[in-house]
């Protein structure tokens, strides 16, 4: 099964005609037509009922229709999560935990200068506490936390 033979089943029943079906998919009509009594030979089943004035869905059509809607729809999800990972290819990324007086300090020199630097990353920044820095890292929520020398947690010099 393909999902070509999905996509012109939902069209046509969508339209309830294989003539209006082809034309919304700029295909010919005999290839609509040879693509859905493939489908129907590969499922064992009627899925439309072939009357003069139209289509109509057999109950299995009913069932076919709600599965093949469903997987279309996990299709076009598919390709909206890839295309993240297309428009961002080789784009890494940086979390850094950081208190509040730090960032009017050397932060946001510090960014400006690597941002110069690496242009493919994406540095990502949050405000924490010095245990909330800590929590994240070991979470791996963050990559680097960034607090001030006297607030470095306990736990963390031992790491």
């Amino acid at each position: 099964m393909e999902l070509r033979h999905l996509r012109y089943f939902v069209m046509a029943a969508e339209e309830k005609n294989i003539s209006r079906a082809a034309a919304r998919l700029n295909i010919s009509q005999p290839a609509v037509s040879r693509q859905i009594r493939d489908l129907e030979e590969e499922l064992g089943a009627v899925l439309f009922e072939r009357e003069r004035n139209g289509l109509s869905l057999t109950e299995a059509g009913h069932t076919a229709l709600g599965h093949a809607r469903q997987m279309l729809r996990q299709e076009k999800a598919l390709g909206e999560a890839m295309r993240f990972f297309v428009e961002n290819e080789g784009l890494a990324s940086l979390k850094v935990g950081f208190i509040p007086t730090a960032l009017t300090g050397f932060l946001a020199e510090a960014l400006r200068l690597f941002n110069q630097k690496q242009s493919r990353v994406c540095v990502q920044i949050y405000e924490m506490s010095p245990r909330q820095q800590e929590k994240a890292l070991r979470k791996g929520d963050i990559d680097l936390a960034l607090f001030a020398l006297g607030s470095i947690p306990r736990s963390l010099l031992r790491l």
